[in-house]
């Protein structure tokens, strides 16, 4: 089954997760920045590798779920999302972004694998930010720690899909 992984990565995990998967099983990958939609149409499946943002997808990968739900729709669907927590409601992260809940009914499985804030990848304001609330998650959290990738989680979407 000739297979597609479409991911949207700022700082690099989302990209690093694709990664490994591409190194797993043969695959093509691309970056939607630079992803045609015309080629949608040479796949069988697609697997689709996103952030989470403040409980909702980046707005790449919302317009391009959005413009191209037509064709995913045909294509046996994969989603793994990455982000400091894990979303509590996939159904509510689709509502929230706006993306026709067709797609969501439709993926065949929905992997959380985890995240890593890494700094030195994010613009002034955000840095800031998120240093300011993993400082205080730390200091007030002996539980908490910061989150890093689920190896675990990334093998069991690649053994799914082997």
């Amino acid at each position: 089954m000739k297979t597609l992984g479409i991911y949207y990565s700022k700082t690099g995990v989302t990209r690093d997760v694709m990664n490994q998967i591409q190194n797993a099983i043969t695959m093509d990958v691309y970056d939607i920045k630079s992803q045609p939609t015309s080629t949608l149409n040479d796949y069988q499946r697609i697997i689709v590798g996103t952030p989470v943002y403040i409980g909702m997808f980046p707005s790449k990968i919302k317009k391009y779920l959005k413009q191209n739900a037509d064709k995913l729709i045909n294509k046996e669907l994969y989603l793994y999302t990455v982000g400091g927590e894990e979303p509590t409601d996939y159904q509510a992260l689709f509502e929230l972004s706006k993306v026709d809940l067709t797609l969501y009914h439709h993926i065949k499985k929905i992997v959380y694998c985890g995240g890593e804030f890494r700094f030195e990848k994010l613009s002034f304001f955000p840095r800031v930010l998120l240093k300011m609330v993993s400082k205080h998650k730390q200091k007030h959290s002996a539980s908490e720690t910061l989150p890093s990738l689920n190896q675990e989680a990334i093998e069991s979407l690649i053994k799914v899909l082997s």
